[in-house]
């Protein structure tokens, strides 16, 4: 069999099924987790969408569980906590004729 004997299209095969690879997993995020000895394990995830929060170790297990994920939303309502608003001396009289037009 002509076919089965050519190198040339058996290369060709290969090239393919390495392009097929590239573009299914070319948007890998690299996510590093690191351990309380200061080592990092990196897991490929496609798009990291949540925090992980490990336990400390077996000794002193979460509360929570061994592992707990907390959700976007979570984590963007601890930021928007409300200021305090603050006292000044702005009087709006004072400028009140730099933004009149006349």
């Amino acid at each position: 069999c002509h076919l089965c004997s050519s190198s040339w299209q058996a290369d060709s095969n290969r090239v393919l099924l390495t392009r097929v690879y590239q573009q299914a997993y070319a948007h890998l995020y690299q996510v590093f987790l690191v351990k309380q000895d200061s080592s990092t394990i990196h897991i490929p995830c496609s798009e990291p969408r949540r925090m992980l929060e490990m336990a400390s170790g077996p000794r002193c297990p979460d509360p929570r569980g061994e592992v707990g994920l907390v959700p976007k939303c979570e984590a963007q309502r601890r930021e928007n906590k409300e200021e305090p608003e603050l006292c000044d001396s702005f009087e709006v009289e004072q400028y009140k004729g730099f933004w009149i037009k006349k």
